[in-house]
């Protein structure tokens, strides 16, 4: 059978957070145990490497999600309501995904891609996954200066629209970038 494993590979940067963030969030979710979907191999053990190298770059607090627990509810609950009350407008959160994701085709052309949890259903991702409209929608509940999505879910990469960014030429470019709020997503 095929086998893959996520390396982390370098030495963790050493950004003062200090100086930059309040605090520091991290979230990871990992699926390999579907209650109808296919199971996946890797979704655990790559959350579990996330956990650590999150805690390795100065992470404060990371929850951790896996399996059976990473319920719809239990997954919006967590980014929509718990995170903004502990965090604020100073801080950092980084929120890892690994698990099924699915893109529906609306009947206008339009596609929509969707986050599985345990409990997604195969027919009915409108009422039982996590949209990346309510994705979107979560970033502005919460209350981080800097927000960062990792996303290992086949969804077509239709989370956010690009931005552009600031020139890391241009002098005091650190600072700026960390003084910006900003969400980003990596799928």
């Amino acid at each position: 059978s095929a086998s893959r494993m996520l390396e982390i590979r370098g030495k963790a940067p050493s950004l003062p957070t200090g100086g930059y963030y309040h605090k520091s969030w991290g979230v990871v979710i990992g699926i390999n145990k579907y209650d109808v979907w296919p199971p996946l191999e890797y979704a655990v053990n790559d959350a579990f490497a996330m956990e650590k190298r999150l805690k390795e770059t100065g992470f404060d607090e990371v929850i951790k999600i896996l399996d059976k627990e990473a319920t719809r509810e239990r997954i919006l609950t967590l980014l929509g309501s718990e995170l903004p009350k502990k965090g604020g407008p100073d801080d950092r959160v980084g929120i890892f995904f690994a698990g099924h994701g699915q893109t529906e085709s609306l009947p206008d052309g339009q596609e929509h891609g969707y986050l599985i949890p345990v409990d997604g259903d195969i027919t009915n991702y409108f009422a039982t996954a996590i949209s990346m409209t309510q994705v979107r929608e979560l970033s502005q509940r919460i209350p981080a200066k800097h927000l960062l999505y990792v996303m290992d879910a086949c969804y077509s990469g239709l989370g956010f629209t690009r931005a552009g960014g600031l020139d890391p030429a241009i002098n005091g470019y650190i600072e700026k970038i960390t003084s910006i709020s900003s969400v980003q997503m990596i799928t």
